[in-house]
């Protein structure tokens, strides 16, 4: 066997699409009241969500959760076995309140962290496990 061929395994060549998705828009209630809004991308088969728990990814922003690059990226991730979480920050687009953008008096976006890592982790349809990106 070449060294090469040592480099190469299953693994490297990505991961493999196993299911549909399936979108569902929800809102995260922030510890102070504030809902903010989140599209939910889970694996599916024949349009309903496929029960069992699922690792996660989360992902925050103040650009719109539904542009065409964040609906890619659920696909993405959600037809390889992940549920892929996009929400709004506070202020931005469906979620409700002030945006305060990342630092400054009256910033939540550490509490809207937290408050939806919670969330995601208290979901049937999670397994414990979250990574995020963006």
């Amino acid at each position: 066997m070449s060294d090469r061929e040592t480099l190469i395994s299953p693994a490297a060549e990505g991961s493999q699409i196993s299911h549909e998705v399936v979108v569902e828009s929800s809102c995260v209630r922030a510890r102070d009241g504030i809902s903010l809004a989140t599209d939910i991308y889970r694996p599916s088969k024949a349009g309903n969500p496929v029960s069992g728990a699922f690792p996660s990814i989360l992902e925050r922003t103040p650009y719109d959760r539904t542009r065409a690059d964040f609906h890619k990226t659920g696909i993405y991730f959600a037809s390889r076995g992940y549920v892929y979480v996009v929400q709004d920050c506070r202020g931005r687009y469906g979620s409700e309140g002030e945006f305060g953008f990342f630092t400054g008096e009256g910033n939540q976006e550490g509490d809207d962290g937290f408050d939806t890592v919670t969330w995601l982790g208290a979901q049937d349809w999670s397994n414990g496990r979250l990574g995020t990106t963006g």
